[in-house]
């Protein structure tokens, strides 16, 4: 079985079983409330045929705001949308921040490790 963490990894540009082979990137801006909001769309495709899609929604606040908090809040996800015939778990992930996401990447490779 697949891991989604290693396609995650492969993103990071970290060490991983599967290697980014394209990438394409779209960004959206609204305003919501009195904070503007940037969504940006990733899609990837890898050396054994999987494809998946990256979102990221972050509200861009005053860099002294920004500053106080040491991991900003921002919603980051990852849905696989075409698996190539393996099984790849699980097939989509959130989190709520980057501190989040790191912690979790670390988990992974931990629980992978021999």
């Amino acid at each position: 079985m697949e891991q989604l963490s290693s396609y995650i990894l492969a993103i990071g540009q970290c060490p991983s079983v599967v290697k980014l082979v394209r990438q394409q990137q779209q960004q959206r801006w609204h305003q919501e409330q009195d904070l503007q909001v940037c969504e940006t769309e990733y899609r990837y495709w890898f050396d054994n045929g999987v494809e998946l899609v990256h979102l990221e929604e972050q509200d861009l606040i005053p860099e002294s705001e920004a500053a106080m908090d040491s991991c900003p809040e921002c919603w980051i996800s990852y849905r696989v949308t075409e698996t190539a015939g393996l099984a790849i778990r699980p097939l989509g992930k959130q989190f709520y921040n980057r501190c989040q996401q790191r912690h979790w990447l670390k988990m992974q490779v931990a629980q992978q490790a021999p």
